[in-house]
């Protein structure tokens, strides 16, 4: 799956780089594992949205879960891609 974002008012920015959904696991807690790749330019992207100089492996992990969620119910531009 691809996440990318088509925004009338952010034409000048550049694309989001694409992510890459490898696995979901289910935990027996209910919670969830997703094992996911990034390009590197995907690490500034979360740098501008959360607004800091340095993010860690949980503020990314945290952005993509709520631009997942925007994706999923296509809000804000966003929308899942299944590339084959």
């Amino acid at each position: 799956m691809q996440k990318t974002k088509t925004n009338k008012k952010q034409k000048n920015e550049p694309p989001i780089p694409s992510l890459q959904i490898h696995a979901i696991r289910e935990n027996k807690d209910g919670s969830m594992d997703v094992d996911i790749s990034y390009e590197k330019d995907w690490v500034d992207v979360v740098k501008r949205d959360l607004n800091k100089k340095k993010v860690t492996k949980k503020d990314i992990g945290k952005h993509f879960i709520n631009l997942l969620t925007k994706a999923a119910q296509e809000v804000d531009g966003y929308k899942l891609e299944v590339k084959k």
